[in-house]
Parts: C-alpha cells; structure tokens; sequence
C-alpha cells in the first residue's frame, strides 16, 4: 500500500475507498463510502513511516479514540478506528464544501460579522471538546471545514502533534502552515491545555480579519520564536476601522502567559455572543511609532545670542503695558513713578529714543524655547494619564496615577506645569488670560485622552506617548473623530479672524463654514436612517447663525462685539445636531410603537385562546339538592381592555435614551479609540505657538516705534 492507487476501489476497514482528497504530515485521506451505514465517508490513514515509531501509533489511537467521543454539530464525528493489515486508520464523516483556509483564499479576507459567526460556532465545538478533556492542539483554518450550508466543523484533532517534533523544528519550511498558529508553550515544548487552543483560534480570528498571519517568517523556527518574544502587531495600523472590543478579545486570546488569556472556551463565547446581541456594533482603532526629536538649539548658543540683544543702557525704562493683545486693546498706564526732567533739546539735534534690537533669530531661538517647553509639558501630562487606567469608571480611572503613583505621579505634574509656567515666562507679555485658558485646556485634554486611550498590551508607559501622537494624527478625518475635526478648524477660524486684513478674514470665514460642514456630517453619521428628515426649525436655526457668523467675519463692524462668529458657529453645530436628533427620535419612536403595537395583538389575541380554553374545559358543579352552581364569569373585554400598549410619551423617552447612549458611546469611542481629546490638546498646542510668535512681533513693533 505504499502507492495511493492500491488502495482505490478496494475495501478497507468496511468501507468503499473511492478517491484520494488530502496528504498531511500524518499520512493520507480518502474519500469512502461506508457499506453498513451507506453513507460517504473519509478514512485517514497513518502513513508507513510514521507507524514504525510506536510511540506515533499509539498517539494515533489515543487520540481517535478521544476523538469518538465527541459528538457535536461543528466537530467532525469519528465513526470508526483501528488497524487493519498493518495500516491503521480513522474512519470519519465526511463534510461536502470546502476549508477555511480555502474561503479566505477566495475572499483575502472576511467581514467582521462573517468572521465572528464562524469563530463562535468553532469555540462551541472547542467548548465541547475541552469538557471531554480533549485539546486540539493544531486549530488553524485548514483544519476547519466550511459545510455548503456555511456551518464550520473542527476536523483532525490532536494529529499535529504526533509529527516528530525535532524534525519540523529544525527543517526550514516545514510546519510552518501550524508554526503560524502555535501558542507560546507549544513552542517551547511546554505543558499544554485547553488554553493552547484558544491562542491558535486567537491567531485564525485575527487571520481572517486581518487576511495576514499574526506573526511571519522565512522558517518555522523564526515563525514561532515570533510567537515566543515579539508583541503582538498593532491592529489599529494595519486596520485603523477595527473596533476596539475585537481587538481586545484577540489580544487577550494571544497573551503570551497562558494564565492571562481567556480560561476557557465558554468565556470568550460570552463575550462574543454579548457583542452578536449588539450586531457587532462599531464596525469601524496602530503600533507605537518612535518620533525622534533633535535637539532644536544649544542652550549656550541661545544665552549667548539673547545675552547680546539685552539693551546697553540699564537706565531705559519702557513704559507700563497692559494688554490683551487678542482682544486688539493696549492701554498705556502712567503709575504714580516719579518722571525725571529730561534736559532741553536743541532743535538742530534731537535725542533718537533707544530701540530694543530684534532679529529674525532671536524670534526663532524664543519661539523653539517656547516650542519646546510647551511640547514636553504635553508630553510629561500624557505620560502621566497613561500609567494607570480603570477603563469601568472614568473618575477612578482619571484620579488611578495619583492613587497608585503617587510621588512619581505628583512629581511629573509638577514638572509639567513648571514647563508651562516657563513657556509662559518666555513670553514678552508675561501672563495673559486667554493664553492661560488655553495652556490649562491643552494640558487637561492631554491627560484626559492619555487616560481614556485604548492601548496596544505591550505598550509601555514612553511608548505610549507616542502612541497617543500616531493615533491623533491617523485618525484625523475618521468619522467619530470629526466633531473634534470641526472644532479644531474653529479654534483656527476664531484665530484668523481677529486679523485686519481681508484674505485672512476670508480664509477665517472658509473655515467657519468647514467647521459647520465637518459637524453636520459628523451629527448625520450618528443617525441610524443617516438624516434623509431634518427638524425645519432647528436646520432654519443653524442655516440663520452661520450666515449671520459669516457676515459677520467679513464685516466685521460694530455687530461683530455682540455676534462673535466664532460663537455663532458654535449655536449652529448646536442646532443642527437638534435638526437631526428630533426626527431620529420620531423615527425610534414610531419603531418601538409599532413593535408594542404588534406585541400588544399578541398578548390579547393569547388571553382570548385561554379565556375560550378555560370555558371550554369548565365543568358544571352542582349543591347537594342537585342545583346547579352559578360561578361569576370573566368579562374578556375587561381582560383585553387591561392589555394595552405603553404610552408615546413613555416610548419617546426610551428612544431619547437610546439615541443619548449611542452619542455618548460614539464620544467615548472616539476618546479611547481614536484620540480626539489628543488631538484638541495638539490643536490647542499649535495655537498657542502662532499666539506665542505673533506677540514677539507685536513687542518689535511696539519697541521699534
């Protein structure tokens, strides 16, 4: 029988072997039809090599006979097994479609729903298996057979690791179809449980999803010394629109220490199954990335250049200043100083009042100072918030660094508002309140979203500073993203239009209206039937305020104190997410209503069948004088009447509820998936640099004049 066409067409352990279907390391399978039960078949064969080794054959048996036990709807059941004529051999049934591996080669890869229906139906087949004691060992999407009816059904258990272990380790090339699916201690030729089951089906879910392996290489070896050493790749790089419960269910069935991944099948199943109820909601989160930052100037270099623009004159006194210098406003302030009598001038020689010199690199050295003290206070507050989460409770998780590290923690925040406080020294005009508001803002958001961040497991704390940067900036235009989009666009606005001159007050009133676009898009992207109905009212409102904020811009007269189109922009992306929630609500409403509508026929319609079923089955009852005994009916109408829906007003608070929940749930997607309180910080963090330069030349030309 070393040849496959010896045993075509003959009989073998009772059955018909019709054709050969698959080779494996452990020998061949054949199509077959089995003459008792006058079924089709497949009868597995261990190869002749193989069964020269005892310990092989007894591992084959071993297994094939915990195999028989199983009897499960997406396992593939075990009918037969033994030895015949020196040959020994499974016999199992035999499953009409194709393997996974097969559909993914068709697909590249599958949809989220698809893949997760099929990662379900495997972890009952596990879950049954596992309560048999029996591990796989070898779960990868070639050994999952999809039926034409698309029910996937777990075939060769406990088969690979049968195969001489020292040979597939040390052969390039070989093993690598299972390397690319072996759990951590597999490879190290550890104990293994149930547990190394589910990293292998961790491993195909994010091979479905991802239409890549989670780790790859040139031999086995490297394969599964990836498997061993390296993280798990970032899922949000590779695929930005993941949502972040799937990935964490995967990363979790991936945990190098067994005792850290799921413990069991039905643990994973009821995580999936509460995500299947929701309808995989969310359908739509990237790798650290090292930012290197050179060194923007020498300090010796900077002292000695700013040492050299110091006035010669120690006397000079410049007049007291306050301003607001976003505002436009400069008052001149006398004090109660004594003025010194200034000699004489003679008109054939005037006095030239001293100037304080600036230079081009002078602002550029101020500005990097400034550049770099406020960027690594952001930073400082970004480590911070992503030391120590709590993700069930935003509060604690806020106040977890303090709590679990506090010196360390206090300490950081310290420093960071030093930083601050210097870039805030660095500026010509000290303190200014819009400025504060804004330093205070930034470091907030900044800590806020490191906080709420979702991060990669083998993140640690510096990386994570840098993970918060990537996923800001790659995440831009993502749609949960865009209502910090258009707020970004209108603190942008709301900077350019404080300018005189006409093209950047147009360009300011470009970006009020693509700031309005931005939110209306992302307010109709929350709505389940996408807005098609606006509430009139609401969308007059929104329409009415940025066109008056328009004109106002441009304008810009005496109105302009009173309709500041910054805020006028803000009431409309106000009424245009009313415009859009009212009919949402209607629409939920109307749903519900006709659900309990439908609900309600049911229920009365079952009360009529009792109530009929009961005075059908009534049987008379008489006194002892032989009358009859009279019982008091039912009234139906009473029984129906009491059967009634809950009222609109009832039903429209649930649907406001609802449509609340999924705003705030779009909200904290967008903060902990996608860093949109990040990316306000970074917005906050630019202007407070073009605020920071536009005040050393406003201190030139108040100097030079």
């Amino acid at each position: 029988m070393n040849k496959d066409q010896d045993i075509i067409n003959k009989n073998f352990a009772g059955c018909l072997i019709l054709e050969k279907v698959g080779q494996g390391g452990m020998g061949s399978v054949y199509k077959a039809k089995h003459l008792t039960l006058n079924k089709t078949v497949c009868v597995k064969l261990l190869s002749r090599e193989l069964s020269y080794d005892q310990r092989n054959i007894e591992f084959f048996m071993r297994e094939a006979r915990s195999a028989a036990k199983l009897d499960h709807p997406n396992i593939v059941h075990v009918y037969n097994f033994g030895e015949e004529n020196g040959q020994y051999f499974i016999v199992m049934s035999y499953v009409e479609g194709k393997t996974l591996q097969d559909v993914l080669n068709e697909k590249k890869v599958l949809g989220i729903p698809e893949a997760s229906e099929i990662i379900i139906e495997i972890l009952e087949g596990l879950a049954h298996a596992h309560s048999k004691s029996i591990i796989h060992r070898d779960i990868k999407p070639s050994n999952i057979l999809i039926t034409t009816n698309g029910v996937p059904r777990i075939a060769d258990f406990g088969l690979a690791r049968s195969v001489n272990e020292e040979k597939q380790l040390t052969i390039a090339g070989e093993m690598v179809g299972t390397a690319y699916f072996m759990s951590p201690e597999q490879g190290l030729a550890q104990k293994v449980d149930t547990r190394a089951d589910l990293y292998a089906l961790g491993a195909t879910y994010f091979y479905l999803i991802m239409g890549k392996y989670p780790f790859e290489g040139k031999t086995s070896i490297e394969v599964i010394s990836k498997h061993i050493n390296e993280p798990l790749p970032n899922m949000f790089v590779m695929k930005p629109d993941i949502p972040i419960w799937l990935t964490k269910i995967i990363e979790k069935l991936m945990k190098k220490d067994p005792e850290e991944r799921y413990q069991s099948a039905e643990e994973v199943l009821k995580e999936l199954k509460k995500q299947k109820a929701r309808n995989y909601e969310n359908i739509n989160e990237s790798t650290e990335m090292n930012y290197e930052m050179d060194d923007l100037n020498k300090k010796s270099e900077a002292a000695r250049i700013q040492a050299s623009l110091k006035p010669k004159n120690p006397q000079t006194q410049v007049p007291g200043l306050v301003m607001d210098h976003y505002s436009s406003e400069i008052l001149e302030t006398t004090g109660d100083k004594e003025k010194k009598e200034a000699p004489a001038k003679t008109p054939a020689r005037e006095e030239k009042k001293p100037k304080l010199q600036f230079n081009l690199l002078n602002k550029l050295i101020k500005t990097l100072y400034h550049f770099s003290a406020l960027l690594f206070s952001l930073m400082v507050f970004i480590f911070v918030g992503g030391t120590f989460q709590n993700p069930e409770n935003t509060l604690v998780s806020m106040m977890s660094p303090f709590l679990k590290w506090p010196v360390p923690a206090f300490g950081l925040v310290l420093a960071g508002l030093a930083l601050a406080a210097f870039a805030v020294r660095l500026k010509p005009l000290k303190f200014t309140p819009v400025y504060a508001f804004f330093a205070l803002a930034m470091i907030f958001l900044a800590y806020a979203g490191a906080n709420m961040a979702f991060y990669p497991e083998t993140a640690d704390s510096v990386s994570r500073v840098f993970f918060n940067f990537k996923t800001a900036v790659t995440n831009l235009s993502y749609s949960k993203n865009l209502w910090a989009l258009a707020l970004v666009l209108l603190l942008a606005a709301w900077k350019l239009s404080v300018r005189e001159t006409l093209y950047q007050r147009i360009l300011s009133t470009f970006l009020f209206l693509m700031a309005f676009l931005i939110f209306y898009s992302y307010a109709k992207g929350i709505s389940l039937y996408k807005a098609e109905v606006f509430e009139k009212n609401w969308l007059y409102s929104a329409l009415i305020c940025t066109s008056v904020a328009v004109i106002s811009n441009l304008v810009k007269g005496g109105m302009y104190i009173f309709l500041h189109p910054a805020l006028l922009t803000l009431v409309a992306f106000f009424s245009i997410f009313h415009a859009v929630e009212k009919p949402e609500i209607r629409r939920l409403t109307d749903e519900k209503e006709n659900r309990e509508a439908a609900l309600v026929a049911q229920d009365r319609r079952m009360a009529a069948l009792a109530f009929q079923m009961e005075n059908a089955n009534e049987m008379p009852e008489y006194d002892f004088e032989g009358r009859p005994i009279v019982k008091p009916r039912k009234d139906i109408n009473k029984i129906l009447e009491e059967i009634k829906p809950r009222s609109r007003e009832k039903l429209e608070q649930d649907s406001k509820k609802e449509y609340d929940e999924r705003v705030k749930n779009n909200l904290f997607e967008s903060f902990r998936g996608h860093g949109a309180l990040i990316l306000l910080a970074l917005a906050l963090f630019g202007i407070l640099n073009v605020m920071f330069f536009e005040e050393l030349i406003f201190y030139e030309k108040m100097f030079s004049e």
